[in-house]
Formats: C-alpha cells, sequence, structure tokens
C-alpha cells in the first residue's frame, strides 16, 4: 500500500526545521557578539577613561599613605638672616651659617673672592635641613617596610656588596645621608632642582685615609645645593661627576661620583628577590660626627 503524500513529507519537514536550528542559533550568537563589540568599540574611549581615573586614584591614594620616617623633618629656625648675612672683613669673607642660642651669629669663613654671592640663592630659609647621619635600617618584614607603597619611588645602590635602598622622600627631606656600609663611608646626596633621574648621586667619602660627613648649608649655589663638610667647614657643591670644595680651607679637594642611580617603584625593587639594606629614617641619638 503506497503512503500518502502528507505522510512522507512531514519527517522531511521536521528534519529540515531540526538541522536548521543550530544555524539559527549560531546566526543569533554573531550577532550577540557583533552587537557586543561594537558596544565595546563605541564605548571605549569611556572605559578607559573611567579606568585610567580609577588608576589615578589609587595612585593618589597609595602616595598619600603616611610613612613615619624617624627622624627626617627639618627644625624650625626662627633666627633672621642678618643684613650683613655675606660680607668682607680683613683677610677673609663670611657667610652667615646659623643662630645659636648662647653663641650668638655663626659663620662660615671664606677666602675673599672665593664665592660669588650674586650665585647663592635661598638665602631666607626658614627651616634647618637635617642630614642622616645615623642611618635607621630595617630588615625584611619590618613596620615601615611593609607599608610602604609599591609605587613609592626609591633608589638602589650598589654599595660594598650590599643592596642599598633609600625611599626618595626621606633624601628629598634631609638632602644628604651620611653611610657606612661594611666599614666603608659613602654620601648619598639629593638635588631637588634636578629632573627626577639624575637628581640622587652616589659618592666615595673616603678623602684623605678619612671619612668625610655632611651637612647643608640651606643655601644653593648656581641651584645646585651647597653643602659643608663638618672637618674644616669648607663648601662644596656638586660639579660634573664630582663634589667639590668651592671656598674653605679644603678649596679643590674632591670626591668622586660612584653612582647616580634613578628612582624606581618599591615594588620592582622587591621583585629583584635580593637582600635588601633599606634605610627608613635617621637615629639621633648619637653626637653629630666630626669625621
Amino acid at each position: 500500500m503506497a503512503s500518502s503524500p502528507s505522510a512522507e513529507t512531514a519527517p522531511r519537514s521536521r528534519l529540515r526545521s531540526w538541522l536548521a536550528k543550530p544555524r539559527v542559533s549560531r546566526s543569533c550568537a554573531a550577532l550577540l557578539i557583533v552587537a557586543l563589540l561594537a558596544f565595546i568599540g563605541l564605548e571605549s574611549h569611556t572605559l578607559w577613561g573611567e579606568w585610567a581615573l580609577l588608576l589615578a586614584d589609587l595612585g593618589q591614594s597609595e602616595q598619600s599613605t603616611v610613612i613615619a620616617y624617624p627622624d627626617i623633618m627639618p627644625i624650625m629656625n626662627y633666627a633672621q638672616r642678618p643684613p650683613n648675612w655675606f660680607h668682607d672683613e680683613p683677610g677673609e669673607s663670611l657667610l652667615w651659617q646659623r643662630w645659636v642660642d648662647g653663641v650668638g651669629h655663626r659663620w662660615f669663613h671664606l677666602g675673599k673672592g672665593e664665592l660669588d654671592p650674586g650665585r647663592i640663592t635661598g638665602t631666607d630659609f626658614p627651616f634647618q635641613v637635617r642630614p642622616i647621619d645615623e642611618p635607621v635600617v630595617e630588615p625584611r618584614g619590618g613596620e615601615i617596610w611593609t607599608r610602604l607603597p609599591g609605587r613609592s619611588p626609591v633608589v638602589v645602590a650598589k654599595l660594598a656588596g650590599a643592596t642599598c635602598v633609600y625611599p626618595l622622600p626621606v633624601l628629598a627631606k634631609v638632602q644628604v645621608v651620611n653611610d657606612v656600609v661594611a666599614g666603608r663611608p659613602y654620601l648619598i646626596v639629593c638635588d631637588a632642582h634636578v629632573p627626577s633621574q639624575a637628581s640622587v648621586s652616589v659618592y666615595d667619602a673616603l678623602w684623605d685615609g678619612r671619612r668625610a660627613t655632611m651637612a647643608p648649608t640651606g643655601y644653593y649655589v648656581d641651584a645646585h645645593p651647597l653643602l659643608f663638610d663638618r672637618r674644616t667647614q669648607s663648601l662644596w657643591t656638586e660639579r660634573e661627576s664630582e663634589l667639590v670644595a668651592l671656598a674653605g680651607k679644603s678649596k679643590g679637594a674632591r670626591l668622586p661620583r660612584i653612582d647616580q642611580p634613578a628612582p624606581t617603584p618599591w615594588k620592582d625593587c622587591l621583585a629583584r628577590g635580593e637582600t635588601i639594606r633599606l634605610v627608613v629614617g635617621a637615629d639621633r641619638t648619637h653626637a653629630i660626627p666630626v669625621d
């Protein structure tokens, strides 16, 4: 008995319908993907801007974290600079240093003509910057170590085989670190008037077979920090790749620069996996060294 036309075509119709469903599903999925990509393309600028703002907010939040670096802040100087802050006397020139209670004005004694006062700036400083003479060094896992933001800038110097790390906020406050690593003296100087990539210099502080320690005068000469050594009270500043005594008893003496490390994020420093000597502040319980 022959089958009816309707009975033969019904299974075929159902088969075609079943075969068509995956194509419909794939077509819908493709349309959805195209629509999603179009939406992302149209909104990408807005999304990227919001992402950049979020990253900036996170960075500002990290940088505003209060880190209690011990004893790095300057001390207020309530003495007014005298009108004759730079003047000549018989046989010498005098540059005002500071006021000392019970003593009076203190002066740097220079040879006549050794320093042009027209090249000096920063004469009206309201505070006295204190260098670090006895660094506070924190081991891995210390309080400041764990609170230091990953993006916080530090400088890294290899000194006497040790990886020495100095947070840039510390160097900016003290200007000078008189450091000793494995018995060898070093001088770390921060100059905020130059680009950050070249703002920190490391000098060999062995001078005539003895340790040289420096402190900021509070002045700048030719826009570079003017320092003085504790041994002779001579005035020093950076000249090319050296620290040079411009005036005073040690005029002409030089200390070679051995490194000029560029700032790097703290997190990159940690990623090296090295043993780190992290300088986090100053120990003010010791007497000021006089070489």
